[in-house]
């Protein structure tokens, strides 16, 4: 009766308080109560799918799990959010352009600002439209800034001991750095 009348108010609920119940819903059941969550309200949808993570994500449409995945970063929830995202960026639609743009912002407050920038290349390398191009490049000169800064530590603030006294490291010869003893 509820199956297959999503329009019904009570739809959701009883689909919703079945898949509770059960202790391994299957793939179709998942779907068919999530399709009926949304109607009525994504939030709990997006509860829905965190409760059964990653359980049959695979089979969800892209454009789905692109929503999903950013109702997971706005929630902080990178994990999530990165997972679902990853697989909507290897889904065809309008949507992967968004996704791989979010997708490398997920990976850069992870702290892998390295696969941030080769999401951002590749997804520059599709040849986007200048909507998601330009915010792609500027991310990437960013991220290729900061990257820059980070792998060139200065060693000025550093000090070699000699005896009693500290010597800065830029005054010393290498010769002079070598012949210290400990």
């Amino acid at each position: 009766m509820y199956e297959n009348d999503f329009k019904n108010r009570m739809a959701p609920r009883h689909l919703h308080k079945i898949g509770r119940e059960d202790s391994e819903p299957e793939r179709t059941c998942f779907q068919e109560r999530l399709a009926a969550i949304i109607i009525m309200d994504f939030q709990s949808a997006v509860r829905l799918v965190r409760d059964h993570f990653p359980k049959h994500l695979n089979h969800l449409p892209g454009d789905l799990l692109f929503r999903i995945g950013v109702a997971f970063f706005q929630n902080a929830d990178m994990e999530k959010a990165r997972y679902c995202l990853e697989l909507a960026t290897g889904k065809n639609g309008p949507w992967q352009n968004k996704a791989m743009l979010l997708l490398s912002r997920t990976y850069e407050t992870i702290g892998n600002d390295d696969r941030a920038l080769s999401i951002l290349q590749d997804l520059l390398d599709r040849e986007p439209e200048d909507l998601f191009r330009r915010p792609a490049e500027k991310r990437m000169r960013m991220l290729a800034k900061t990257n820059r800064k980070r792998r060139r530590p200065s060693y000025s603030h550093l000090a070699v001991g000699r005896g009693a006294q500290l010597v800065d490291c830029e005054k010393l010869s290498i010769g002079a750095v070598l012949n210290v003893k400990n």
